[in-house]
Formats: structure tokens, sequence, C-alpha cells
């Protein structure tokens, strides 16, 4: 349990205090703490990403208007009742203002979020809640705690929103990094890439080295998607007459066009071309190679850079999703702070008189003497995971292997077939061709295949002399085509898609908490 109330610690104070004071004080003090704590459950966890225009949680979407009330609304859609006043939310975006925390307007979002998310999850009332949320690497350092005490009221609240009455402490409060949380379980085996997060008024970059963000080559910069939709509504106003809906744009951006006025489109695809331009010519300012270096795109302008960036390639991906940092943290929260169980534990004693256990003995005495020991239990533990990459290495290899002898053995039977069907030179040409395409394919493709894929284009192995496809996966049920030369190409899916959930190891683990849990409470 994170937190206990200080009166109810001490067992003996506290029974000393049930038994002194007053019958009305004692009520309240049973009832406001004893019967909360007898009667806690497992906190809920909720995930929130909060935008300047949107609130995002692993599950809703929500605008960041917040519109003060004195009177009863007729519909309860988006009425939030807090300490006696009333709050129309989400009906619009929230103006510019210089922070998050210098008002309570994003507190209140906050409380909208939270009872949004229960209520997908089917959990409409809650006694404990942690929090998870985020800002930008640039700002983390300076701004991390602020938020965090910011969303943390740490006394009992209580609330009504849409007509549904919320209750609960919030338990915890974890920030992570916007931008590096939407990418966290999509990076792959990408040792370094660039995370370009478009947002509503700025635009972050972030590196990323071996599944860590470099907090000492991050940008942020005041290039956002309101800018530019502020941008065309203003060069479209003399020509139209009219201004353009700011939903039309929006839609637009989403790829939804079919409900907006064809006058409107020129305008709109073109604006939204040149902010795709300034973003490019940002990255280049910065000096990031567009051509060669993994990039990708996420937040709202993502889509604007999937639909209207100039550079394509296989190292351009792209992250849709609006609620992508918003599933980032969740998962950064479930995955950081890794722990061995005590269960696991284990310890050995080493026996002077036998041969082997002096072998370890004399080895931990060698080490112990050398620059950068730190302890026994680390060298054991270090030559333990050698013996494991040794141990995995071996079976990489046999399976390398046992795929070769599987491969030749179906192109002979192809090549067989070939040359009852066609003579013998173009028989020996096709051979030689095929081989020489499965030595490209065992060179190029090794790793991909120590990584379990498939590392043949389509299931087929492309001869590059006449074009023959020797399939892999099965036999061919038709001669291969002996005249043509063209060779099918697999278009790569440019959406980043999530990894296996346990896809990070647990040194990555053990850096990012160190990293994003640095004064946590």
């Amino acid at each position: 349990m994170e937190r206990l109330y200080t009166s109810i610690t001490n067992k003996e104070q506290n029974n000393n205090y049930l038994q002194t004071g007053k019958a009305g004080e004692r009520e309240d003090f049973m009832r406001e703490n004893l019967f909360m704590i007898e009667n806690k459950n497992e906190a809920v966890k909720i995930a929130l990403d909060h935008g300047w225009s949107s609130i995002k949680g692993e599950h809703i979407f929500m605008e960041t208007s917040v519109v003060p009330v004195e009177y009863t609304p007729l519909t309860n859609n988006g009425l939030l009742e807090y300490k006696g006043r009333k709050y129309i939310i989400g009906q619009g975006r929230l103006g510019k203002q210089a922070t998050k925390t210098e008002n309570d307007i994003y507190f209140l979002l906050t409380l909208a979020g939270i009872a949004k998310e229960l209520k997908v999850q089917g959990k409409e009332q809650a006694d404990h809640v942690e929090l998870y949320a985020g800002v930008p690497l640039t700002l983390f350092g300076a701004e991390r705690k602020e938020f965090r005490d910011y969303l943390w009221h740490k006394e009992h609240i209580s609330f009504a929103f849409e007509g549904v009455h919320y209750s609960f402490f919030i338990e915890k409060v974890k920030i992570y990094a916007q931008c590096y949380a939407a990418i966290a379980n999509r990076m792959g085996d990408m040792d370094k890439l660039r995370c370009v997060d478009l947002g509503s008024w700025t635009l972050d970059v972030l590196s990323v080295r071996d599944r860590i963000p470099m907090d000492k080559d991050a940008y942020t910069y005041e290039l956002g998607l309101i800018t530019t939709i502020e941008r065309i509504k203003k060069d479209a106003l003399p020509a139209l007459l009219c201004e353009i809906p700011e939903d039309d744009i929006i839609d637009v951006i989403r790829g939804k066009q079919s409900n907006v006025n064809a006058d409107f489109i020129p305008f709109i695809e073109r604006g939204l071309q040149q902010y795709a331009d300034e973003v490019e010519a940002k990255l280049r300012e910065i000096k990031v190679d567009l051509a060669h270096e993994n990039i990708v795109y996420v937040g709202g302008g993502a889509c604007v850079m999937k639909r209207f960036g100039r550079t394509k390639g296989r190292n351009i991906q792209y992250v849709t999703d609006v609620k992508a940092n918003a599933i980032g943290y969740r998962y950064l929260a479930d995955n950081l702070g890794y722990e061995v169980p005590m269960g696991n534990s284990i310890s050995f004693r080493l026996n002077p008189k036998c041969e082997s256990d002096r072998k370890i003995l004399a080895w931990l005495e060698t080490k112990s003497s050398q620059p950068g020991y730190q302890n026994q239990t680390e060298l054991i533990k270090q030559a333990l995971l050698v013996a494991i990459e040794q141990e995995s290495s071996g079976i990489q290899e046999m399976k390398i292997t046992e795929w070769m002898e599987e491969t030749i053995h179906k192109v002979t039977q192809e090549f067989t077939k070939v040359v009852q069907e066609s003579s013998q030179n173009v028989a020996n040409n096709t051979f030689a061709g095929v081989m020489g395409a499965m030595m490209q394919q065992m060179n190029m493709g090794t790793m991909n295949l120590m990584q379990g894929t498939q590392p043949l284009t389509g299931g087929y192995m492309n001869s590059t002399v006449i074009g023959m496809k020797v399939p892999v996966n099965g036999m061919s049920t038709n001669v291969p085509n002996m005249v043509s030369s063209t060779t099918e190409t697999q278009v790569p899916d440019d959406e980043l898609k999530t990894d296996d959930f346990n896809g990070m190891d647990n040194d990555t683990k053990s850096k990012l908490g160190n990293l994003f849990d640095m004064d946590d409470d």
C-alpha cells in the first residue's frame, strides 16, 4: 500500500484514540480511516495523455475545453460537478496557455478522463487510482515533479461526471516522457531511431539509442498543427469568402474527406503540404538524415507526414494512433522497476576440495583483482549471461543449418522438374541462378532467420538471372516462368506495430526505471 494515514500507522495509538476520543470523533475516525483501509481494493490503473487539444487515454479521446456554467444543462453530456461548481467538458479545444499547471483546468480534465476510462473499463467506481501521465523529454527535469504534484491531490476526491458519482484517492502518480512512450513497445530490433512527435503546439524530436531516450539529443520547437490550421483558415478566406471549419481540416488530416466541401480540399491540402515541408526542413536543420536514419512520426501530425511528407522509404514509419502515448505510459508503468521475486533467490557454496569448484574460486579471485570489479555476485551473473548467450547461439546455428539443408533439398527437387521439362542448357542456367540467389539470401538474411523471420520475399527465393521463383514453404504447383524477368516486390507496411509486451530486457527496464523514477515518493 503506497499511502496510509499517519493516524493508523501506530496500532497502540489508534486503540487509545478510539477509547478516549469523543463519540462523534471516534465515529468519523472509523468511517474515514479504518473502514477505508479494511475495504481497500486493488488500485485501478489509468493512463492519460494531456495534450493541448485533446486528452487521450488507453481507450478514450476528449477535447480540452472546460466551460464553467451556472445553470443545469439539458443533458449530462460532458457535465462535471466538482466542489459545488459545474463545468461542460470536452466541447472544443482549449486555447493556448503558458503551462498546464497555471490553473485547475487540466486537473478538471483529468477527473473527466479518469471517469471516462473507468466507465470503459467497466469500473464506474474505484477506491484507489494509480495515474500515469507524461511531459516532453526536453522539459522532463524541469516540469516532471511539478506536473506530478499538480495531479496528485492527496486528499479524498469526490465529484460527479455525466450523472455518475465518483469517490477515490489518487494512490500514485507516475510521469514519463511523451514521444518516447508512444514507441516504447514498438521499437522491435531498432537500436537507433529518431522519434518525431507532431503535437498541437509543438514539434518534439527525440533520439533513442538501445531503447534509451537521449535527453541531450532532444529538441522542442513551436511548430505544431494548430498554427497550420489557423494559417489554412486565413489563406482560404479571401478566395472562399468564408472560413473553413476546423473540424473539416482535421477530417482531411485524418484522411476522412468524404464529408468535406470539395472547394475546401485544395486549400487544406496545400496548407498541409506546406506544414510537412516545414517539418522536414526543420529536421534537416538539426542534421537528421531523412534518407537513412530510422525515423518514426507520432502524434496528431503523423497522419500529415504519412500523406504529405516528401521523403519516403523503408526507414520512415508512422504511429498514427493518437492514443499511443497513453498506451505507452501504461506499458512503461507495468514493465519498469523489474525485481526478481524473493522466491527465485538462490545461494550456493563452493567446496575447495572439489577440482571444478577450485577452478571457479580461482577465476573469481583473478577477476576480483582486475579494473572494473564490482563484486562476486555481479561476476557470477555476467558469467551466467555469457553461458546463456552461447547456448542460444548454438541453437540458432543449428536452425540455420537445418534451413540451409531443407532449402537445398527443395531447390534440387525444383531443378529436377526443370530438367524434365526444358533443355539441359536452360536448366543449368536456371540452377546456377537459383543457387546464386540462395547464397545471396543466406548472406543477407541470416540475421532475420536467427530472429525467427523468413528472409525470403513473399515466401519465394527470387532468381536474379531469369526471374525464376523457387518456393520455400511447400513445392509449387506450377512450372516456373522461364521467360519473364519481372520479380515481385513486397511493399513494407509503414505503420509501426506494437511488439510483444515482454520484449524489453531487464537491463533496459532497470535503466529506464532509474530515468523515470528518480525522485518518486
